[in-house]
């Protein structure tokens, strides 16, 4: 059964700041990944699903995860100015039926607009699509470095990138075939690049993206590392709120209340001031 996997890899690598790795895999048995922190879509056949593994630190930063179908899951972890949104994806192949592809697309169209759009959000997965080396009328979806012979599954994906307002990772950096390809046919010629990291345009938090030939998944997929500029960061707990007593002196500018007031501050003063001797007295007069 194919299996892919992706590893977002904090900027701790190249630049010697606090990073988290997430890998996430999709198409894979979730039964298989218990030994690991897992967050994986429920799948009855064990033939489809998304997972999610963290280390230590995305694991503290992990704010929340939903599991959307067997085909889509998001998660969402702290970072140092906000909050990063993740949404894992295993897109029908090729040869699906249409309606089966518009549902996949419409189940992720509701997710992403049920996030907030305002914090920098990453689509990761199996699209089963190359992003073809046309750039337009996509320019800011594909960049310089498209690769492959686009199909259906290609005009879909970057049409949701374009309503969405994503651009496709790989694209943008020029890599040779061994560190671009992450797909390999069984026929032991055919390779493609199908599996993505989407990034929000507005935001400019990727860094580098490639193939890791080294990383050995039991798979016909390779791993894709994303390196990003940002640091995942644990989730605090709340704030304890005070508990000192908040008076209302706003309140004293109504004469009543300020004439009551005095009255009984008098008359506490009242009470102190009284005739009986004090302890400092009675300790003074025994010496």
């Amino acid at each position: 059964m194919p299996t892919g996997g992706a590893i977002i890899q904090g900027p701790h690598q190249h630049y010697g700041t606090t990073g988290g790795t997430l890998a996430l895999f999709w198409g894979a048995d979730s039964s298989r990944l218990q030994t690991t922190l897992v967050r994986a879509s429920d799948c009855i056949y064990k033939t489809r699903g998304v997972a999610i593994a963290m280390d230590q630190l995305a694991a503290r930063a992990l704010i929340s995860w939903r599991p959307i179908n067997d085909r889509l899951l998001t998660a969402t972890f702290q970072h140092s100015l906000g909050q990063l949104q993740v949404i894992v994806a295993y897109a029908p192949t090729e040869l699906a039926a249409a309606d089966v592809k518009d549902s996949f697309y419409q189940y992720l169209e509701h997710t992403l607009s049920s996030l907030q759009p305002a914090q920098p959000t990453l689509i990761l997965g199996d699209f089963s699509a190359v992003t073809g080396r046309q750039r337009d009328p996509h320019r800011t979806v594909v960049g310089p470095h498209g690769h492959g012979t686009p199909n259906d599954n290609t005009e879909r994906l970057l049409n949701f990138c374009a309503g969405g307002g994503f651009r496709i990772g790989g694209s943008w950096f020029e890599r040779k075939d061994i560190h671009r390809l992450s797909w390999f046919s069984n026929d032991g010629s055919t390779a493609k690049e199908i599996d993505h990291v989407l990034v929000n345009t507005r935001w400019s938090l990727l860094r580098n993206c490639r193939v890791y030939r080294s990383l050995e998944f039991d798979s016909d997929h390779l791993a894709v590392v994303a390196t990003l500029t940002l640091r995942l960061r644990p989730k605090r707990l709340p704030r304890q709120r005070s508990s000192l007593r908040r008076f209302n002196v706003i309140a004293l500018r109504d004469e009543q209340v300020r004439d009551h007031f005095q009255l009984e501050v008098s008359n506490r003063f009242a009470a102190l001031a009284s005739d009986q001797p004090t302890s400092w007295e009675t300790f003074r007069d025994t010496l």
